[in-house]
């Protein structure tokens, strides 16, 4: 389960990363990716995923890897950021 605590992401005690605006950074400093409107990008601007009604659907993959917005809710908890930031955090930094 990842936490928001304001800007940045923990997993248990460990923080992994933080948001910036409307992009994700690892623990090192490293840009792992952004989201905008409903999409998900890694860092290099391609599409890994995007929202569609109450799902968050894989770019280009197979409907049966999409996943509930509401289970991302429950993975990644706390902070006041749009559904597609937590959507961007589970794809990116994991569950």
């Amino acid at each position: 389960m990842l936490k928001l605590q304001g800007n940045d992401i923990y997993r248990g005690p460990d923080k992994i990363g933080w948001l910036q605006e409307n992009h994700i950074f690892d623990r090192t400093g490293k840009k792992i990716g952004y989201f905008e409107q409903n999409y998900v990008y890694d860092a290099d601007a391609r599409k890994l995923a995007y929202v569609e009604e109450d799902f968050l659907m894989p770019y280009g993959g197979a409907a049966s890897a999409k996943v509930r917005l509401e289970q991302i809710a429950e993975d990644v908890t706390g902070g006041v950021v749009p559904e597609i930031a937590r959507a961007a955090i589970y794809i990116l930094l994991g569950s």
